[in-house]
């Protein structure tokens, strides 16, 4: 089955992201919303892709280590449905993504970077 998905991700990790889709002919649009002054948020829509190519997506934005600054950064994921149910993917592997099983071909994938100013050891 195939997934309409809407990836709500910071605008700077956004970036870094849609440069991947796109060297990868991910077709994507880009939404730009939800920016505050405490908020700099868009919305990537992914159309009709398999769940697999999906959770490698999400997979590979857990594993990723940013070289700009020796920081501790946390990476969140979030699935919720149309329903309102939730999965909380931080920390899972590629494997144990590709085993969700979703009722709803619509996802909304909240992908949050939570830095800490403490030196790495």
């Amino acid at each position: 089955m195939k997934y309409i998905a809407q990836l709500i991700i910071n605008k700077d990790a956004a970036d870094h992201l849609t440069s991947i889709l796109n060297e990868h002919n991910v077709k994507n649009h880009q939404l730009n919303a939800l920016t505050t002054d405490t908020l700099n948020d868009v919305i990537l829509i992914l159309d009709h892709l398999p769940w697999t190519e999906i959770a490698a997506i999400i997979a590979s934005f857990l594993g990723y280590k940013t070289r700009k600054h020796q920081l501790h950064v946390k990476r969140k994921v979030v699935i919720s449905y149309p329903d309102n149910s939730i999965v909380d993917v931080t920390g899972y592997s590629l494997e144990e993504i590709e085993k969700i099983n979703h009722t709803h071909k619509q996802l909304y994938i909240s992908m949050r970077v939570e830095k800490n100013e403490k030196e790495n050891d």
